[in-house]
């Protein structure tokens, strides 16, 4: 057990490291984020305050597609997320350069990504249960039979619609995250971190 609470936590550290990059490049942020903004300003509330929603809406559908989803990692995924969010920004924003090239920020975006593609693998092994929304992605993927990378681009898309729609802002990393991230990810826990059923 102790050993897949460190996997846990681990692989939570790298995935809030990724984004925190995502943030830092400042080239699009991911489509849940983009669809969260546009779903704040919709109903007229705080990011924080939609996302908080969508969590809610998002556990319902899990619920639904696939009760076996439910375990402690979910709980702490969503409490020690924004905490380890908040700590890799202010680690990067130290480390990094102020003023970054072009060439630098497109260094640093592909590095997020590839973070991410690892982080969420390692977290997945613990068997200790991922956030509401990596969770969705595996309930469909369940339901389905489709492959993990398929199911969350799709997935991803139709955020990065309903964002764009509904006033989220988007970027070109915004647009690389769907197209990649998924197939990444698969990548990984099919070749490099081999996921135990």
């Amino acid at each position: 057990m102790l050993v897949r609470v460190i996997k846990f936590f681990v692989g939570l550290a790298l995935i809030q490291l990724g984004v925190a990059g995502f943030l830092i490049a400042g080239i699009g942020s991911d489509s849940f984020t983009v669809f969260t903004q546009g779903f704040s300003k919709v109903l007229h509330i705080s990011v924080g305050a939609g996302n908080c929603l969508l969590t809610l809406v998002l556990l319902g559908i899990v619920f639904w597609l696939d009760r076996s989803q439910f375990r402690i990692g979910m709980v702490l995924a969503v409490v020690f997320a924004g905490l380890f969010l908040n700590g890799m920004t202010f680690l990067l924003e130290k480390i990094l350069p102020q003023n970054p090239s072009v060439l630098m920020i497109a260094l640093e975006f592909a590095a997020a990504c590839v973070i991410v593609s690892f982080g969420f693998p390692i977290l997945k092994s613990a068997k200790l249960g991922v956030a509401p929304n990596d969770a969705l992605y595996l309930a469909i993927e369940k339901k389905t039979k489709k492959p993990y990378g398929l199911v969350r681009t799709c997935v991803d898309a139709l955020y990065l619609v309903l964002g764009f729609i509904c006033g989220g802002v988007i970027g070109i990393g915004t647009l690389i995250c769907v197209v990649a991230i998924g197939p990444m990810i698969q990548f990984v826990m099919t070749h490099l971190i081999k996921q135990e059923e």
